[in-house]
């Protein structure tokens, strides 16, 4: 492969596939449901947070925002990448409905991923993490883990790298984060995107 670019920038939203990452200007239409999707998940979980069920720490909806605008943003430059090489894309939404909340963020073909995003800065300073208490869970409801970064101040959206399941295996947790913030993760070595299956096989 190219190591500098494969699908060449065509139109203003088209993806740009690299070595290390493959990204795309996202549309406001996906900005907005992205949107929608958080209020929706930061509502739902407020009743769980008063019962101290919560499963995340912080329930706001720029919380939410992160995780959805790497759902919605991935679902949306797979897409792009089938227009761009000329193939139909399988694709299943798992994230769009919710009676499935406890399964994979999305399918691509036959291969479930799940989608974690980060801002650009933070991926560059921690690397990809997944929290422990999200590890342990990870086998039961997909093949692999995808990173992903948005930036606010210019609507790219980059899948950066990946791993699957079983790496996440024997990676023992450390605390990371802001002092006051920190959690238990496992910093991953993480694949070059390229490499992600469907990528590889296909674009």
């Amino acid at each position: 492969m190219n190591a500098q670019r494969k699908v060449l920038r065509v139109g203003r939203r088209d993806p740009i596939i690299r070595e290390d990452r493959v990204a795309i200007e996202l549309p406001q239409r996906v900005l907005n449901a992205a949107m929608e999707a958080a209020k929706k998940s930061a509502a739902h979980y407020s009743a769980l947070v008063d019962l101290g069920k919560a499963p995340y720490g912080d329930n706001s909806v720029e919380r939410h925002y992160s995780g959805k605008i790497g759902e919605y943003g991935a679902h949306y430059l797979f897409g792009r990448v089938g227009v761009v090489i000329g193939r139909e894309i399988q694709m299943d939404a798992v994230f769009m409905d919710d009676a499935r909340d406890s399964e994979c963020d999305l399918i691509v073909g036959d291969l479930r991923i799940e989608i974690k995003t980060w801002r650009p800065a933070d991926y560059e300073h921690y690397g990809p993490c997944i929290a422990e208490r999200q590890a342990v869970k990870l086998a039961k409801k997909c093949d692999v883990v995808v990173y992903g970064t948005y930036s606010h101040a210019t609507n790219e959206f980059c899948l950066r790298g990946w791993n699957y399941v079983s790496d996440v295996d024997g990676i023992a947790p450390v605390l990371t984060g802001r002092p006051g913030k920190q959690v238990l993760n496992r910093i991953m070595q993480p694949r070059t995107i390229t490499e992600l299956p469907w990528i590889k096989h296909n674009a």
